[in-house]
């Protein structure tokens, strides 16, 4: 009932989950890392495979790597995710970033034993973490990726290795959100 929700169960995120994306019987959470978990019974979800991405935390430096946005698709996640460097001082506001984006295609087939198949470089950021923009989505086998300080949208062929984008296309926005149609992708502007 959409007016009155109720908690069905409640799975701890060891990595601090910031979203979930469902598929079908699936569940998607993403953060410093990635879970999947078979939720074909709700109230009893499975933990079906994920990993743990390595991040380091000091006042004046940290490096790791966070999942921005990731897409289940078949046996197949779509990732864009954040390496990231901060140095400085936050109190003295001398404080610098250094993110390289990158698309990820990591098969799950076996999510106990994920396999990354593919990746490219998407763009690069130095904005502080809030303030910077991607996005992504994929229809059928091409994936749609913005990310980084130039707004273009790259178009890839999952198929294909993720070698050369098929195309870039700068819409003149950063996108807050992406979503793909066959025919069109449309862009909400950050």
């Amino acid at each position: 009932n959409p007016l009155a929700p109720a908690v069905i169960s409640s799975t701890p995120a060891a990595f601090g989950c910031s979203d979930i994306v469902i598929m079908g019987d699936l569940a998607l959470t993403i953060g410093f890392g990635w879970a999947l978990y078979d939720i074909q019974t709700p109230a009893a979800p499975v933990l079906r495979g994920g990993e743990d991405y390595p991040n380091y935390y000091s006042p004046e430096y940290a490096e790791g790597e966070f999942v921005e946005h990731g897409i289940v698709t078949d046996d197949r996640l779509v990732l864009i995710t954040d390496d990231y460097q901060r140095w400085g001082q936050w109190i003295y506001g001398d404080v610098r970033f250094m993110h390289h984006l990158w698309l990820r295609v990591i098969d799950v087939g076996d999510p106990a034993h994920p396999v990354v198949t593919a990746e490219a470089e998407i763009g690069t950021s130095t904005a502080l973490p809030d303030l910077m923009v991607s996005g992504l989505d994929v229809d059928d086998d091409l994936a749609f990726a913005q990310g980084g300080d130039v707004p273009n949208i790259w178009t890839y062929d999952l198929t294909g290795g993720l070698s050369t984008p098929l195309q870039a296309f700068n819409p003149g926005v950063f996108a807050g959100g992406l979503l793909a149609a066959p025919d069109r992708v449309l862009v909400a502007a950050a």
